[in-house]
């Protein structure tokens, strides 16, 4: 009688453990992706601000980088200007886990051959 219904809490163990496991496993890939979202966000937002350097667009190069991250809803945490370039550093937070990224646009040796 002593080993009756132990299959019954093996069984709650194994499904208590296969949910734990889910949810790090969701947590951890949720931030895998926020990562990559974001360094594609600072991709843009340095690309954006380079070709308003180069007078592609018209605008305040850090203003066009602050907005494209804005729009995908991350902030801006430092945008610096060189000659021909732009270097721009975007961040944001998720759950008490920050994360940045940074990024380099421009024309290389000034756009000369």
């Amino acid at each position: 009688m002593g080993e009756r219904g132990s299959a019954s809490v093996v069984a709650l163990g194994w499904i208590v453990t296969l949910v734990l496991a889910t949810g790090v496993f969701a947590e951890v890939t949720t931030h895998v992706l926020i990562a990559h979202r974001l360094q594609g966000a600072v991709d843009l937002a340095a690309l954006g601000a380079a070709d308003v350097r180069m007078g592609v667009v018209p605008g305040l190069p850090c203003d066009v980088a602050r907005q494209i991250l804005h729009n995908e809803q991350f902030s801006l945490d430092s945008c610096d200007l060189e000659d021909a370039s732009a270097r721009v550093t975007g961040g944001v937070s998720w759950r008490g886990i920050g994360h940045s990224a940074h990024a380099h646009a421009g024309v290389a040796n000034g756009g000369q051959k």
